[in-house]
């Protein structure tokens, strides 16, 4: 079973092998922000932000 763990804030990763998504959830969403393979050890700081970026979009288009 894939293990998962809190990044940042109200992202979230979920660790299936080999691969790497992080999330969100909202209400009764799960929101994928950024899916990636595994390289090594820990996820890229970079994929980090990159899921801010997406979540700040995400929640602009909702106020919307």
């Amino acid at each position: 079973m894939p293990a998962a763990r809190h990044i940042e804030g109200p992202i979230l990763e979920l660790r299936p092998p080999r691969s790497r998504f992080l999330y969100v959830i909202k209400g009764r969403r799960i929101i994928v922000l950024v899916a990636l393979r595994k390289q090594k050890g820990e996820t890229p700081p970079r994929e980090i932000k990159l899921a801010f970026r997406r979540l700040a979009e995400v929640e602009r288009r909702e106020a919307e």
